[in-house]
Parts: C-alpha cells; structure tokens; sequence
C-alpha cells in the first residue's frame, strides 16, 4: 500500500513524528520518516507541501520532537528500550 501525503508517494515509508512550526511565519512540518532500519528528518513547506530536504539526525526514530518558539531550533528525542 502506498501513502499519500505532500504531493508525493513514498513506497515502504512511514511517517511516524510531525510538528508544525509554531511562530506561523514559517510554514514548515517536521517529520521523522522511516525506511527499512534508517529514519530521516524530513521538511515540508506547508504552504506549497514541497519537500524542502531531509536528514538524518539520530539512529532511530524520534518519539519526541519540539521546536523553539522562534523557529529556529529543532529537539528530537529516541527512546532506549531497557532489557531485564
């Protein structure tokens, strides 16, 4: 099955975390998108929904992710998985 968002189609992808900016002047969605064992931080400028770039910024997926009031700075968060 293929997903649909931001005028593209992305086979075996899955868009897990999104936020958008806060300040409204910025029209960006964040989101983490895995593929197979790699995940990626990809914008979108949601006013035209084009792919502005991605990158990968941590090994696994982020399960959290905040951004600054002003913009300008992006948190992400992985969760470590405890083994007993």
């Amino acid at each position: 099955m293929k997903n649909y968002i931001c005028g593209n189609y992305f086979q075996d992808e899955k868009i897990e975390c999104r936020r958008f900016s806060k300040d409204g002047t910025k029209p960006f969605l964040f989101c983490t998108v895995q593929k197979g064992d790699k995940a990626v931080t990809v914008v979108w400028d949601s006013s035209t929904w084009n792919r502005i770039g991605h990158k990968r910024l941590l090994k696994k997926p982020a399960s959290i992710k905040s951004i600054s009031l002003d913009g300008k700075y992006l948190a992400l968060c992985t969760y470590i998985q405890a083994v007993a």
